[in-house]
């Protein structure tokens, strides 16, 4: 007979994947063990709920997508992502070496191509994109004209 200790983390995280409130994940995982060493709650509250409202905030955003590129596994985490913010004014972004753009590696920047891709762009939108992401966040600081 097979009991919810002989599944797999596969199928445990896939039913996870089905509770909605973070309080009734927390309960299964008090009942069940297998649940509580699948479930990994602190990381699922980090990723649950994304917000992002102020530019520092962009930063973080960046970073939160960088490491579910790295460890795909913690996109099932994510239910709401929230940006709010007044949309900013369209600008053009110049191809360069970007702030950004130093501190990733080889195996990064070809992470965020393939998403890129796999969200719809090509071509010159595709390097449009690119360079939005690697771009630093300077809407912090006042434009002066």
């Amino acid at each position: 007979m097979v009991t919810i200790d002989n599944l797999p983390d596969e199928v445990l995280l896939r039913i996870l994947s089905y509770v909605q409130s973070m309080r009734d994940l927390a309960a299964l995982a008090i009942q069940c063990r297998s649940f509580h060493r699948v479930c990994d709650m602190a990381t699922r509250r980090q990723y649950r709920r994304i917000r992002l409202r102020s530019p520092g905030d962009l930063q973080l955003g960046f970073a939160m997508l960088l490491s579910i590129l790295r460890r795909p596994r913690l996109g099932i985490y994510v239910r709401h992502i929230e940006i709010n913010r007044p949309p900013l004014k369209r600008r053009s972004y110049e191809k360069g070496t970007h702030d950004v753009m130093m501190s990733l590696d080889e195996d990064d920047l070809e992470r965020l191509r393939v998403a890129i891709r796999r969200a719809g762009f090509r071509g010159e939108e595709e390097d449009t994109v690119m360079n939005m992401l690697l771009q630093k966040q300077q809407a912090d600081e006042p434009r002066r004209r």
